[in-house]
């Protein structure tokens, strides 16, 4: 079972609104543990990955690196700044390990859950390593992707479960929304750049 442990990369001054987010999934989830990172995040914390934080292009790119090695570690649930939390995620537990679905093509890791010690969180902690860090776009979703795809252990849920709409349509950067209007979504992606 994936601990209830939820977890978040944010930069050294993360914006408001982040705040209120991760204010809100600690009131949507109170018997679980929450640990920020915040950069500067010690990289002598993170043994396999933290060799690499000096090279890190951005935020974004040191928390594909934080959430895979905290994952494999700790498990629980990795969440990125810029997700709204609409309801509690707790029967997502009994998974093993989940993802879900951006578009038709690949999975998003804003949203990432797993029990300690995963064999797919190892794949793609592995997989990650392997990829030149100046080529940052390798090593989220396209790493995940390719990895969650081609395994059974791992539940890739639908589409609208975290990412109800993309990045590309207008409405994404709107205000919090009324949850009711999104009624299978955990949560929602705002897609906002540099969130972590």
């Amino acid at each position: 079972m994936i601990p209830r442990l939820l977890f978040r990369v944010v930069p050294a001054e993360p914006h408001p609104v982040w705040d209120a987010y991760w204010a809100r999934w600690q009131a949507l989830h109170p018997t679980w543990d929450f640990i920020e990172y915040r950069d500067p995040i010690d990289p002598a914390a993170f043994p396999r990955t933290g060799h690499r934080f000096a090279g890190c292009y951005n935020g974004r790119q040191l928390a594909d690196h934080v959430r895979l090695e905290a994952l494999l570690a700790h498990g629980g649930v990795y969440v990125d700044a810029d997700v709204c939390p609409l309801r509690p995620i707790d029967q997502l537990l009994d998974l093993g390990c989940f993802i879900g679905r951006e578009d038709d093509e690949w999975c998003c890791n804003a949203v990432l859950g797993a029990e300690p010690d995963h064999p797919a969180i190892r794949s793609m902690l592995t997989r990650m390593l392997t990829y030149d860090i100046d080529y940052p776009e390798e090593m989220g979703t396209r790493c995940v992707s390719a990895v969650a795809m081609t395994r059974n252990d791992v539940t890739i849920l639908h589409r609208k479960a975290f990412y109800p709409y993309s990045a590309y349509e207008a409405h994404a950067h709107s205000d919090w929304p009324v949850p009711d209007a999104y009624p299978t979504s955990y949560t929602i992606h705002r897609w906002a750049r540099g969130a972590v």
